[in-house]
């Protein structure tokens, strides 16, 4: 049973319950969760709006928001949404374009966001060392234009929840080039040391290896064009592979090369996709997070190229802890 700690709208907290809750976290999204109430654990802080931590001794903190769908027949059932969630709640309230690094522009939503009225999240780890640029913000949610602008800068974000020294709820949101560290850690899908179930294997992704950008420009005279980026590796290896990307917004020649240079990398070769049970054996939970990196042995993986097993480097980009069993599913990711 997880402790679930709820919190009025200012962070103060108003009470817990406990419950088996299965919840998840990815890479610039979130992952919705539910819980089963007795009538014994029903509370007025209970309602739509407001916020709930769950946590557990060796896995990330997870925070989310109750909103419908509620199931009112006893037992009670709950939906929570990632504290990305919030962020959904919020649009601008005019277009307008902002200017800066990506880290400043998506600084400059978040302030937005909390200026209608305080979310309780704050700036974490947040990369600024970037090129500026100008970005044009519509009326969408601010939470859709994060995303957006993470995808289109090679960005990746999180909200962190934690409790501050008089336990109020505080979310710390980060935006940085790469989330995560390499713990060198080591997982086993055998032998007596086993610490993780390998679910699924994929070779997957879209090559490209030539990446010609062009601007959004309306006339063919003014609209920007840089490129092509080129990876000499990849052409040499799975052939030349081209193509041209607009990128929306984008009024800077450096902006746009740059916008080119991190398409190219995310396509460049192929990568492993692997779906994972991660064991609670040793440190295994203590070990992973979301970015995080570790060392991964897969005798049995038959590759192109009549390639027979493999080792490397795998990344977590998405996990879901299951209470009911114990184990954490993982999304890994890893360069072929």
């Amino acid at each position: 049973m997880s402790r679930i700690i709820g919190y009025h709208l200012n962070g103060v907290s108003a009470g817990e319950v406990h419950a088996s809750c299965t919840r998840g976290w990815a890479i610039n999204d979130g992952g919705e969760a539910r819980i089963t109430l007795a009538e014994s654990d029903l509370a007025d802080w209970l309602d739509f709006g407001r916020m709930v931590l769950v946590e557990h001794a060796r896995l990330p903190a997870w925070a989310g928001m109750i909103d419908p769908p509620w199931d009112a027949l006893l037992p009670v059932g709950v939906t929570l949404y990632p504290a990305e969630y919030l962020l959904a709640q919020r649009t601008p309230e005019e277009p307008m374009t902002l200017h800066g690094s990506p880290g400043q522009i998506a600084l400059q939503l978040l302030e937005m966001a909390n200026a209608q009225e305080d979310l309780l999240i704050r700036p974490g780890e947040v990369d600024l060392d970037e090129v500026d640029r100008d970005y044009e913000i519509d009326q969408r949610t601010i939470w859709v234009q994060l995303q957006e602008l993470a995808t289109a800068t090679g960005m990746e974000m999180q909200i962190r929840p934690a409790r501050d020294l008089n336990n109020h709820l505080v979310l710390f949101f980060d935006f940085k080039r790469r989330l995560g560290v390499d713990t060198n850690f080591l997982f086993q899908s055998t032998g007596d040391e086993a610490n993780i179930e390998i679910t699924q294997l994929t070779v997957d992704g879209d090559i490209w290896n030539s990446i010609i950008g062009i601007g959004s420009q309306s006339s063919k005279a003014s609209r920007l064009q840089a490129g092509p980026v080129i990876d000499e590796e990849s052409i040499n290896h799975y052939r030349l592979r081209s193509k041209v990307v607009q990128f929306a917004g984008v009024t800077v020649d450096t902006t746009l090369l740059q916008s080119c240079q991190v398409e190219l990398e995310n396509c460049r070769q192929p990568f492993l996709k692997i779906r994972a049970n991660a064991l609670d054996v040793g440190e295994t939970f203590a070990n992973i997070a979301l970015g995080n990196t570790g060392i991964l042995h897969v005798a049995n993986a038959r590759l192109p190229g009549d390639v027979r097993g493999w080792r490397g480097i795998i990344r977590i980009a998405a996990m879901e802890y299951d209470e009911a069993t114990n184990k954490v599913g993982m999304n890994l990711e890893a360069t072929l």
